[in-house]
């Protein structure tokens, strides 16, 4: 199986992040900005947008941790997990995965016609950037994958309910991964 060491990834993840801010910033095209730029990171209410997805994430782990028995983070050094893991990876999975692709396919739902079609089209494109949001991952074996599903659905549900706000999916990602790192020097 194709793998990708950590390090290589947090440079990967990196440079995706200035890719996006240079292709945001200086976009001539309005369209690219409207279509797939249409998601925002705003913190209105602290109480909700911060402190609620960081419990969720942490009955999250501490169910995965209750059923499994054992939590494992990736193999590597802790400031380097912290770096990776907590920051860059949480940001640049949330802008391309919630961000640009579901934001997109919400976006595009606007213009069918019903109510039930929009709900085939948002819940396929759901499906499209979850599937891509565990593949990414690489950790296919049966405990990592139902947490990688369970999670990846909280934060994409995050992101539909907080109506685009990549916030609180960020600061969800972020803490399941700290907490999953935390519970894994226990």
């Amino acid at each position: 199986m194709f793998e990708i060491n950590i390090i290589t990834l947090a440079i990967i993840e990196f440079f995706l992040l200035i890719l996006i801010f240079f292709i945001s910033k200086f976009s001539k095209k309005s369209w690219i900005k409207e279509s797939l730029f249409n998601f925002k990171i705003k913190c209105k209410k602290p109480l909700l947008t911060i402190v609620l997805p960081s419990i969720l994430s942490l009955i999250l782990v501490l169910i995965y941790s209750f059923v499994f028995k054992k939590i494992e983070a990736y193999p590597a050094s802790l400031w380097l997990l912290i770096i990776t893991a907590v920051i860059i990876a949480p940001l640049t999975e949330e802008i391309f995965l919630r961000g640009i692709l579901l934001g997109y396919v919400v976006k595009m739902s606007e213009y069918t016609q019903t109510k039930i079609g929009k709900i085939i089209f948002i819940g396929i494109g759901f499906i499209i950037q979850l599937a891509l949001f565990v593949f990414l991952h690489q950790r296919l074996e049966w405990q990592n994958l139902s947490i990688l599903i369970v999670s990846g659905a909280l934060y994409s549900s995050l992101f539909l309910i907080y109506k685009k706000n990549l916030l609180p999916s960020i600061i969800a990602h972020s803490a399941t991964n700290l907490f999953v790192i935390l519970f894994s020097l226990l």
